[in-house]
This record gives C-alpha cells, structure tokens and sequence, in this order.
C-alpha cells in the first residue's frame, strides 16, 4: 500500500481505462478489516479469495462483509482446488469445497458476482477429489445460460 498510494492507482486506472482495460485487485478475507476505501476507489473491479479453507465455515459472514466493503463495484469470487495456507500437502476439504463452489454458484445466479474464478494452478490434473467436484458441476451446469 505504501508503494502504490491512491495517487499512482487512479493513474494506472486512467492510463488503463484510456486503452479500453479495466483495472482490477486482489482481496483476501484477513484484509476485510483494514481502511480500504480509497484504495477500492481506484479500481473497476474485485476478486475475492478466501485463504485458508477453515475460513469457509464462515463462509457468509465473509461475504456480507465484503459487499458491504466493495459497495455496487464489479467484482468475481476466487475458489482454490488446493488450500495453500501452511506447509505440506493440504488438500481442500472437498465438504468445504462443496459449499463455497455452490454458494458463489448461487451468487452468480443471483447476479451479486460477475463470475467465478477457479485457482488449480499445478493440481488441476492432479487427482483430487476438488477437480472431480468441479468437473461434475460444470457437467451439470456448464450449459446454464445466466442472464
């Protein structure tokens, strides 16, 4: 934040949108809490990630609280196949898994989020019970038009 004050974002914006690009940042659930207004200000949209997937069980109090943050702003909800929080192997709990793909499901049908984004990074291929959960609800739904 320091690095990149409000100042230089709404430059980077401009040069951005003047090109016909959007200018878009990363939010976790542990930056919720910090005084982030004018820093969202300057940007078109959010993504959202949870890190750390005990952090599910908490699922919709995190969300309430990011769109009370983010206000009417675009914004897309991050998912990971793989729960990168700690050392070792730490595959996502695929019951946890399950109820943060089908509530952001519901949020884009709802129309509270522009998309969801999938993180498999190097463990799409790799077996887990995750990418077979995921594959399934694109099988099943991948075809749903959502106007």
């Amino acid at each position: 934040m320091k690095r990149f004050p409000p100042a230089v974002l709404k430059d980077i914006k401009t040069t951005l949108n003047s090109n016909g690009l959007d200018f878009w940042c990363v939010l976790y659930n542990y930056q919720l809490g910090l005084e982030l207004d004018d820093y969202l200000d300057c940007f078109d949209g959010v993504t959202f990630w949870l890190w750390g997937c005990e952090n599910i069980e908490n699922l919709e109090n995190l969300i309430e609280r990011f769109y009370s943050l983010i206000k009417n702003k675009k914004n897309m909800l991050g998912i990971y196949l793989w729960n990168y929080k700690g050392i070792g192997e730490q595959p996502m709990d695929s019951r946890l898994f399950e109820i943060q793909l089908g509530r952001y499901f519901d949020l884009l049908r709802e129309k509270r989020t522009d998309g969801v984004i999938f993180c498999s990074s190097t463990v799409g291929d790799a077996g887990l019970e995750t990418t077979e959960i995921l594959k399934n609800y694109i099988e099943k739904f991948g075809d749903e038009e959502i106007l």
